[in-house]
Formats: C-alpha cells, structure tokens, sequence
C-alpha cells in the first residue's frame, strides 16, 4: 500500500516569512534554531533540524512539494540543504485561479492541480499551506472524500 501524499509548501511553512513591518534584510536577524545558507534568496531560513525531519517524512509519507517557487526549490533549497529531491507539483507560471470542473466556481491552480493528482492517485493526505483558508478553497479537495490533514501554519514561524 503506497505513503499517503504530503503536499508541502515553502514560503511560510518550511520557511517562516519575515514580518509585513517594512523590515529590511539588513536589519532582520535569523531567528534562533535557523539557519540560512550561501546563495539563500532574500530572507530564506529554515529550523536547523529540516535534513533530519526531511529523512522521517520520507518514512511516512510520499512528500510532494507545491509552491510556487515550483522547480526552482530543488536548486535553491532541497539541493543546498540536502533535502530528498521530492518531486514538485507544476503549474502554469503567474497563474491564481482556475475554473473548477463543473462550473462550480473558481478555485487556486494549486488546488486545482492537487485535485487532478488526487484524482489520478486517490490515498490519504497531508497538505501545509500558510495559505489555506485564505486564497485557496479546500472544497473541492474535501469534495473526493479522502482521509486528510490540511495543515496551516503560522507565516511568521512555519511548521
């Protein structure tokens, strides 16, 4: 029986976003337990403990990144940090919403594309998303009636 699917976002789950302040990079400091590294965009960071969490994720589920940094995590963090190189959701570049099948109103492409990879590939699921509840709508997702988790972390501190 395959891992149930973990969908991971980056910004605000695996990386806690700096505050909406006006705080620059020179004045942000790394909070303590992170760590950044050469060639880290912007304020990147992530809890020190990540490599050893990534390895036990692997153990339990099927992780698949969905963010919208889109293949570029692989280069700039999963690789860096030697993080597994899990696969990551696509979807068309720029795009917000999509029209949800059926008409039934308009959804995040992101959902959309967890959707479609759900329906290809129906199991249990985990999904962290800082943005759950605010720019995308479960319902279609809680709609396939899968045994799930929909995890929304606080931006400030990630998972």
């Amino acid at each position: 029986m395959p891992c149930p699917w973990l969908f991971l976002d980056l910004d605000g789950v695996v990386s806690p976003l700096p505050p909406r302040d006006g705080t620059d990079d020179e004045r942000f400091e790394i909070p303590s337990g992170h760590m950044t590294w050469p060639g880290a965009l912007y304020l990147m960071h992530v809890d020190e403990r990540l490599p050893g969490w990534a390895a036990q994720l692997d153990a339990v589920y099927d992780v698949v990144w969905a963010t919208s940094w889109q293949i570029d995590v692989l280069k700039c963090v999963a690789e860096p940090l030697r993080l597994p190189a899990w696969p990551v959701l696509r979807w068309p570049l720029g795009a917000s919403v999509s029209r949800q099948a059926g008409g039934r109103g308009r959804v995040s492409v992101k959902t959309a594309v967890i959707v479609e990879r759900l329906r290809a590939d129906s199991r249990p699921f985990a999904w962290a998303d800082d943005d759950l509840y605010r720019r995308t709508a479960p319902r279609p997702i809680l709609d396939l009636g899968l045994a799930h988790l929909l995890i929304r972390p606080r931006r400030l501190t990630g998972l």
